[in-house]
């Protein structure tokens, strides 16, 4: 069994290449923006473990994350 990674320790190394939004469930996004705004104001998601993740590129090129925790 993989083991699962705090949010913190998930995002390490990705640095501003991605727009990161952060959801409990389908319809309940916590946190949307930039991976600089996450680490000023996503502080306190830092300790919750992913549930799952998926990488979405739009058309610009800009990569957006999304973690279900």
């Amino acid at each position: 069994m993989l083991e699962r990674k705090t949010v913190k320790e998930f995002l390490k190394g990705t640095r501003n290449k991605y727009l990161v939004e952060i959801s409990f469930g389908s319809d309940s996004v916590a946190f949307s923006g930039t991976y600089e705004e996450f680490k000023k104001s996503g502080k306190e998601y830092f300790d919750y473990l992913v549930l799952s993740w998926d990488v979405a590129e739009y058309e610009d090129g800009t990569l957006s994350i999304g973690i279900l925790i």
